[in-house]
């Protein structure tokens, strides 16, 4: 797989600039196509759920132009090509609606409504129900060499996307397991190199020992970007206060997060 098309949700909020720097970064690496996605959320700003007041909708209206607008100058000053929407409807359910047409997601933890510390419900939201894999920024960004695989069981589709994004950036990646009751570590760093080579990568394999987010944590200030697999949407929530959680918000460096496939099962399409 490929990195083709690249949602990138924008609200004009400083983290929405920052995700939107990541995202040019991202299509010059990988040649992809952008859209600039802005959601203008009546229901945020009514008990109903709709706007009564004509001047209120143009505000919020404008206020989606200018940040699309914005981060549209910036990207064609960069020469990437690229696209805007200005959608209306609940954030989170218009994106993962689009999530099915796309290759990737670029969002900041955080929007307009964030607080420091937290990751934002729409985040959340988007994280338990994309149907590709969810870039989430927290702080600047930089060039992606270095690329950290925590792993803990054998994810397919965390396994693609880390060799590929690898392959397209000529990088290095490291499989990192931290010792865990239930996890046989050494047999299983080697599976996964192993599927990893398959795509025609090298690899390098990493033990650790503690608190498997912490641990992780530690390990990604020497990192540009920190993969993660999940489990799939049938087996529940991505974050549920746990470890994808806790390295979301604490990591030194970009998280990417790829849910597993579940083919044989119901939410599969």
């Amino acid at each position: 797989m490929g990195f083709e098309k690249i949602l990138v949700p924008v609200d004009g909020s400083p983290l929405s600039d920052v995700a939107t720097e990541v995202a040019i970064n991202s299509a010059k690496l990988f040649g992809s196509n952008l859209t600039f996605l802005n959601v203008v959320d009546f229901s945020s700003n009514s008990k109903f759920g709709h706007i009564e007041n004509v001047d209120e909708i143009l505000e919020l209206q404008t206020e989606g132009q200018k940040a699309t607008d914005r981060v549209g100058a910036k990207a064609k000053s960069a020469g990437i090509q690229y696209e805007t929407k200005i959608v209306q409807g609940i954030p989170w359910e218009v994106i993962t609606k689009l999530s099915k047409s796309y290759d990737q997601i670029i969002l900041g933890v955080t929007g307009k409504g964030g607080i420091g510390g937290r990751i934002g419900e729409t985040v959340k939201k988007v994280l338990d129900n994309s149907n590709c894999p969810v870039l989430t920024i927290k702080s600047g960004s930089r060039r992606i060499e270095y690329i950290l695989f925590p792993v803990a069981n054998v994810n397919e589709a965390a396994i693609r996307v880390a060799a590929e994004t690898v392959k397209q950036v000529g990088g290095k990646l490291t499989i990192f397991v931290v010792k865990a009751e239930g996890i046989d570590e050494y047999p299983l760093m080697e599976e996964v190199a192993a599927r990893c080579r398959e795509y025609g990568i090298d690899v390098e394999t990493k033990l650790g020992e503690g608190v498997p987010a912490e641990a992780i944590a530690a390990q990604s200030g020497m990192y540009d970007l920190v993969i993660m697999g999940t489990m799939s949407k049938c087996e529940g929530k991505v974050l549920h206060d746990g470890v994808t959680q806790s390295v979301i918000l604490n990591s030194a460096c970009p998280v990417t997060v790829v849910r597993a496939e579940c083919k044989d099962c119901w939410c599969w399409d």
